[in-house]
């Protein structure tokens, strides 16, 4: 019998994998711990920024790798019939897949660089601590890059405490394809 912790339960894009982040700052850290987003803390707003948020971008992402090749077009994952929702026909579908390697950069905005830096520490543990979770749901696997000072392409002209953290994050993209409806 093959080991259940070596497969996931679901695929995992992007979008996904940012959801499951979400949910899961929030059952380990409270329900108001914070600001999860991908949008920037907004100074224009005097005073009501809340704090800390941790923000993400997607500075890059691109091919991963299957075995020894980077898989740089989408592959036949699978292919089985199902009854069309719409027209009630059965009809087959092929699902494919595309792993990729995407560079995610989380920003640690907080009041001050002490808060930065210990929400920073606090968020590479709980990353460490549920990366096995995050690969069960479907998750490829995540690795850790770097950390560094505040966000150099930030344009705020106020300093922020801020700490930026990247990771390597690979997932995989998959692709529903009804067969009839292309014919």
């Amino acid at each position: 019998m093959e080991s259940d912790r070596l497969k996931s339960e679901h695929s995992m894009d992007l979008d996904g994998f940012f959801d499951n982040l979400y949910v899961l700052l929030k059952a380990a850290w409270g329900e108001d711990w914070g600001v999860f987003s991908m949008n920037k803390p907004n100074l224009t707003d005097g005073r009501d920024v809340k704090m800390p948020q941790i923000v993400y971008t997607i500075p890059k992402i691109g091919p991963g790798s299957r075995g020894t090749h980077k898989e740089i077009k989408p592959r036949l994952r699978e292919k089985f019939q199902e009854i069309n929702q719409l027209t009630g026909e059965t009809g087959w579908v092929e699902i494919y897949g595309k792993i990729l390697d995407c560079q995610v950069d989380f920003i640690v905005y907080a009041e001050n660089n002490r808060d930065a830096n210990l929400i920073t520490k606090r968020f590479r543990q709980l990353l460490d601590a549920y990366k096995g979770l995050l690969m069960k749901k479907g998750m490829q696997n995540l690795w850790y890059l770097q950390e560094s000072d505040r966000n150099p392409r930030e344009s705020s002209e106020e300093m922020i405490s801020a700490r930026t953290i990247s990771y390597l994050v690979r997932i995989e993209e998959l692709s529903y394809v009804e067969i009839n409806s292309i014919k």
